[in-house]
């Protein structure tokens, strides 16, 4: 059964009966109220009756049962004072008729259940009326006498009928109107249930762009906020996932590729040597090739074990100072700058940044050696402090990026220029592991490029205002001058 089956046919059951069982105890109390006070009415017309026929009776001078004709003679008498819509009967101590109003057929069984010690109410059709009838017993010189008093009730009788004729007529349109209501509410409370529904279908199906439109204020705009954004994250997860599988792809592809070319040339090479008589000189140039290709072989290995590595250990920072750091990096680069006649610069506002120096320095040797392999004559190191953040920048004048490019050159075995990298021993794994480091070190990588006048790599590290700066002068600038002949 549907869920919209479920909320009409329960909620139309609950209300009729609940409707059903308030106009039945509303009828039966007002019914009972009127038979009570019908009640209390006949109670004190007996009492007046019952007075007026002792006082009757005892004006008889015998003290013994007065005969028919007596009684009958009697009774108008006695009982002047009773209504019309009343009816009076008499029976002495052997349930004998002595006067009685009431019709022959008139079935008068209170008699044997009538107690002498208390008074019997009973309610019996009378032709087309109803009576309420009081039966009691009152002694006259040691004699009992029964005296039976009926009282029309057919007023109450007839406003219960009409009250439970009101009521239907009430009820049928009541029970109309609300069923109406309540099919018109559950069509609307379903509604958005169904909207849900088709939303769940459809990215079951795999369309995770769809939306739910549920407008309101409820539980179920909640509800329906709540799968927006799980969409959201479905497909944002989705869209993780499928570039992720692209990259793999890429990688094995790109790294299947940079095998088979260096030992393609490996494996000619040496076969070379191996079936052919060569002079010396065409030994050395082969063996100048397989150690050439095996130089970038090793490159490739070894920077594919530094990008696995990152992924499967956990650093820990420490607070070094940018100066040393950036210092060190010089010294390092120094040799490798004089021997491609490229002019380095360090320019560092001293501060304490929080890195891992091993993996840091591997980040900013990367960086260099990019500019370097650009063919850039000229490099310039940075270290600014900016509000809450440290920026290091490696600026240089080479080839430069293409803007349509920058956003793929930290993607593994990706060469803008792959000629020129292949024969400086690149692989394009540089600027991936650069990449990996950055997040390492929870910091931003910025690249801003123009092609033919140079490129500007940024690494913006979070750090603290707060952080000590050594030196006896915080924010010193350190300026290393090139060497002669850098």
């Amino acid at each position: 059964m549907k869920f919209f089956s479920k909320i009409f046919i329960t909620v139309t059951l609950i209300l009729c009966i609940s409707l059903s069982l308030s106009g039945y105890f509303l009828i039966s109390l007002s019914f009972k109220n009127g038979i009570e006070q019908e009640k209390v009415q006949a109670l004190e017309q007996y009492k007046v009756t019952r007075f007026a026929l002792q006082s009757g009776l005892v004006s008889i001078k015998n003290n013994r049962l007065v005969s028919e004709n007596s009684a009958s003679s009697l009774m108008p008498e006695a009982l002047l004072s009773h209504s019309d819509n009343s009816m009076l009967a008499v029976f002495s101590d052997e349930k004998t008729a002595v006067y009685s109003e009431y019709p022959e057929n008139y079935d008068f069984s209170i008699l044997q259940t009538a107690d002498p010690q208390k008074l019997t109410f009973e309610i019996r059709p009378v032709n087309d009326s109803s009576f309420l009838t009081v039966a009691g017993c009152f002694y006259l010189n040691n004699e009992s006498f029964y005296l039976l008093y009926g009282r029309d009730i057919h007023t109450v009788i007839q406003q219960r009928q009409q009250m439970e004729h009101s009521f239907m007529v009430i009820y049928c349109m009541v029970c109309t109107l609300s069923v109406l209501a309540l099919l018109t509410f559950s069509l609307l409370f379903v509604r958005p249930l169904k909207q849900l529904t088709r939303f769940a279908a459809r990215i079951a199906e795999g369309d995770y762009s769809s939306r739910v439109s549920i407008h309101t204020r409820d539980e179920l705009g909640e509800l329906a906020d709540t799968c927006n954004h799980m969409a959201d994250a479905i497909q944002k997860s989705i869209d993780t996932l499928t570039r992720t599988a692209i990259q793999k792809e890429d990688f094995v592809a790109n790294f299947a590729h940079e095998l088979k070319t260096p030992l393609t040339s490996v494996i000619g090479y040496a076969d070379m040597i191996y079936q052919k008589d060569l002079t010396k000189e065409e030994v050395r140039n082969a063996a100048w090739y397989i150690l050439d290709e095996g130089m970038r072989l090793e490159e490739l290995s070894r920077k594919l074990m530094d990008l696995i590595a990152l992924n499967h250990q956990n650093f820990v920072l420490e607070e070094l100072s940018a100066g040393e750091l950036l210092d060190n990096l010089c010294e390092t680069l120094r040799p490798v700058c004089r021997n491609r006649q490229v002019t380095l610069q360090c320019e560092v506002d001293d501060a304490y940044i929080p890195v891992e120096y091993d993996l840091f320095k591997t980040l900013l040797l990367n960086l260099a050696d990019n500019a370097i392999k650009a063919g850039a004559s000229s490099i310039r190191l940075t270290g600014k402090a900016e509000d809450s953040h440290y920026v290091i920048a490696v600026c240089d004048n080479g080839c430069g990026i293409p803007e349509e490019e920058i956003d793929r050159i930290t993607e593994a075995f990706y060469m803008v220029d792959k000629s020129r990298s292949r024969r400086q021993h690149g692989a394009g794994i540089g600027l991936a592991l650069v990449s990996r480091i950055c997040e390492v070190h929870h910091a931003r990588l910025k690249f801003e490029s123009e092609p033919g006048r140079g490129t500007i790599a940024s690494v913006i590290l979070p750090f603290s205002a707060d952080c000590p700066v050594p030196g006896d002068t915080p924010g010193d600038t350190i300026e290393k001058i090139p060497e002669e002949g850098e």
